[in-house]
């Protein structure tokens, strides 16, 4: 328990009671409550997009929203594929070019399309880019999508 110097030297006055093991119990039951739930929960593994992180059909799904919706924007001259693409992407986690898309695209109305057809065009993208089909679909979520690394492909790691 509290001292009288311990209070003295918080600041406490002598006539009001500390909180603190009510802070300590709240705090203890909180910890309790939690852990089993924690326990339950693992997170995904990484991986890398040259595993096949998404399906061919994702991929058809997503050159269709691709015709309708992208290329009003993306063309020779605005690819989404390339060397241009692969040195802004490459290294880095799946979750920012779908996080990207998905708030930013189509431009000047981002977050328009349905999840399922964010999913697909970045299944797309991933195809045009040279990472291979699986046989899963692009997850749905956020972790999971997190979890996958957008690896340079081998003849980009042994440039100098």
């Amino acid at each position: 328990m509290e001292t009288l110097a311990y209070r003295k030297a918080s600041g406490i006055p002598a006539g009001v009671k500390s909180r603190l093991p009510v802070i300590l119990g709240a705090l203890a039951l909180s910890l309790i409550w939690v852990a089993p739930a924690s326990a339950q929960f693992v997170l995904p593994e990484v991986r890398s997009a040259h595993v096949g992180v998404y399906t061919k059909e994702q991929a058809e799904a997503g050159a269709e929203v691709y015709a309708e919706v992208c290329s009003n924007c993306h063309n020779p001259a605005n690819p989404l594929s390339g060397d241009k693409f692969l040195s802004l992407w490459s290294g880095k986690p799946l979750w920012r070019l779908y996080e990207f898309i998905s708030t930013r695209m189509p431009y000047g109305n981002g977050g328009m399309l349905p999840p399922e057809q964010y999913n697909a065009v970045v299944a797309y993208v991933l195809q045009e880019n040279g990472y291979p089909a699986g046989d899963t679909p692009l997850p749905q979520s956020p972790l999971e999508i997190a979890h996958i690394n957008l690896d340079p492909h081998p003849e980009e790691s042994d440039a100098p």
